[in-house]
């Protein structure tokens, strides 16, 4: 992630929009956060170095070892071709936030501080991306997993993730299901619902996309809950129909204190 830094809207921005590319690696770091600084100010860059740090931190001690299991994956931030985008609404393209896999200790900590019973919800991954998540989430025993991605490359990415996992026993395939989807077309499973969404998309598609589960909630009402990570656009979930849930235990003292990005929970009422 050297070369990798985070705009105002958790989006990914490559050091040569710095200028910095040219210079020896060792000394891009220092000349970005001070262009940072310059920029958005220090306590921005100080949370942007936070963040980088801890990514990094949990990427040695634990996501690099899983990695080795996904054949296909991404070595940095990758952006989505159009010419295999499937989508809705053309704001869909210019919305999408830069696929960046959510740290494995993170997703488990965030499991480990809801109140909830994964034997009774069926979990989608909101923009799947390459399937890291998905990966993880099927260590758990959900009802069955969904993955949701309007990327073309993505999503045959994970499809060949998902079967290099089953064929390694640390799967059952038949409980996966990958979708080259829009996430404003997809249609949501009529079960119970846990939601990732890993910053998926700016406000101008995460806004219809909530409306969507509502009609979904108001067509068939059933428990969905939401786990918003880097919950950039938190404010869209300010509605009567919806309730912020608590973060408890340990586990999320561990999300507070080590987790790269914030992460708020929902549930629709």
């Amino acid at each position: 992630m050297t070369d990798v830094v985070l705009n105002e809207h958790g989006r990914i921005r490559r050091a040569d929009a710095y200028g910095v590319s040219h210079y020896p690696v060792v000394l891009r770091e220092p000349l970005i956060a001070l262009k940072m600084m310059r920029e958005t100010g220090l306590r921005a860059t100080l949370g942007h170095i936070r963040i980088i740090a801890l990514i990094r931190l949990l990427n040695r001690f634990d996501d690099n070892a899983r990695m080795r299991a996904f054949p296909a994956r991404l070595s940095d931030a990758t952006n989505a071709s159009a010419d295999q985008a499937r989508i809705a609404d053309p704001q869909e393209l210019a919305e999408a936030v830069h696929c960046a896999p959510i740290p494995a200790t993170a997703l488990t900590w965030t499991l480990g501080a809801l109140d909830l019973d994964p034997r009774a919800h069926h979990f989608v991954d909101v923009g799947s991306g390459w399937g890291y998540a998905l990966g993880i989430a099927a260590q758990y025993p959900f009802r069955k997993l969904t993955g949701i991605e309007f990327a073309g490359e993505f999503h045959k990415m994970a499809c060949t993730n998902m079967d290099a996992l089953a064929a390694a026993g640390s799967l059952d395939r038949t409980r996966v299901e990958l979708r080259h989807e829009s996430a404003l077309e997809s249609e949501l499973p009529q079960e119970p619902l846990v939601l990732l969404l890993a910053n998926p998309f700016g406000p101008a598609v995460m806004r219809p996309f909530i409306e969507r589960v509502a009609q979904s909630h108001r067509d068939n009402p059933r428990p969905i809950t939401v786990i918003y990570v880097n919950p950039k656009h938190a404010d869209l979930f300010e509605r009567s129909d919806v309730e912020e849930l608590a973060l408890k235990g340990t586990d999320a003292w561990k999300l507070r204190l080590f987790g790269p990005y914030a992460v708020r929970a929902y549930r629709w009422r």
